[in-house]
């Protein structure tokens, strides 16, 4: 029985020892695949299709803005694969870091989310140590102020390209392409005298003593980003009234040397183009008196309006 027993453990530690053995092979051998034929590299970049710049009062480019404000464009990288290094580049269309309308351009820069300028193209590059991952980044579009252009709408293209670097070697991996636009909207600032930003809007004009063709000028100014009509209004008909009584004397407009016939007081003269500012020859001159024409104070009222066209 001592015997019997003996070869009994004996089998049956044979067998526990071949079954372990068999394990391990498995398990070897499976590591040295795995190594052998690592997954490759994949990545893949995530990025919005289109920016509206929106400006610091969300109504898009204002030139005379006083706040700053720049628009943040964040972007992903994925990898799905073995680790690996990438660069990204980011290139404004033709290199030009303009946004572009049917009558002028607009000026912008870019900058990396850490502060680094690069006005023509930005790089980032990174590294996957494991496999797998998403990596963050992004950029920042600055439109400087200041830039007086015409109403409308400006757009140009980014073009967002991700590289693999392996073994010192850039493979292009995906590309995207990021429409950025912004709206320039119509801007209209008028005054009294030389500087549309003055802020003058009534004046008393004092013709002296009246005298049949007597003149005088009032100049003023207009800023605007886009066509604009003027309006004249006379409260009397372009006639002074006397203070006291229904008796009037008739007077004439000139605007930049042209004669304002009565039938245009409402109807308005359309000016195109006062981009960069424009100062108006304004002038009020005396109709005929008549030759009893009663003493007293005469006036009216003129109003004028300018309106954007867009």
């Amino acid at each position: 029985m001592s015997h019997r027993f003996f070869k009994l453990c004996s089998l049956v530690t044979l067998c526990f020892s071949l079954l372990a053995i068999s394990e391990a092979d498995s398990q070897v051998v499976e590591a040295i695949a795995e190594t052998a034929t690592p997954p490759p590299c994949r990545l893949s970049l995530h990025a919005p299709g289109e920016i509206d710049w929106r400006g610091p009062r969300s109504r898009g480019y204002e030139a005379d803005a006083a706040a700053v404000h720049r628009e943040y464009v964040g972007f992903e990288v994925r990898n799905s694969g073995a680790s690996c290094g990438y660069q990204v580049d980011v290139v404004p269309a033709g290199s030009d870091p303009r946004l572009v309308s049917a009558r002028a351009t607009l000026d912008f820069s870019l900058s990396a989310d850490d502060g680094a300028q690069g006005t023509n193209m930005l790089s980032f590059f990174g590294r996957f140590h494991n496999s797998g991952g998403v990596s963050f980044s992004g950029f920042v579009i600055d439109i400087p102020s200041a830039q007086h252009v015409p109403a409308g709408v400006y757009a140009t293209d980014l073009d967002v390209t991700l590289l693999k670097i392996e073994e010192g070697l850039l493979t292009v991996e995906d590309t995207r392409r990021i429409r950025l636009g912004t709206e320039v909207w119509p801007r209209v600032a008028v005054s009294i005298g030389e500087s549309a930003g003055a802020g003058i809007t009534s004046r008393t004009v004092d013709m002296g003593n009246l005298q049949s063709g007597a003149e005088r000028r009032l100049d003023f100014s207009v800023y605007a980003n886009s066509d604009y009509t003027l309006s004249f209004q006379s409260e009397n008909d372009m006639k002074l009234k006397h203070e006291k009584a229904d008796i009037y004397i008739p007077y004439g407009l000139t605007l930049d040397g042209k004669a304002i016939a009565q039938r245009r007081m409402i109807e308005g003269d359309t000016i195109r183009h006062g981009m960069a500012g424009r100062l108006h020859d304004f002038r009020v001159t005396i109709g005929r008196l008549n030759v009893h024409q009663p003493a007293g104070h005469y006036s009216d009222r003129l109003l004028v309006t300018v309106r954007s066209e867009q």
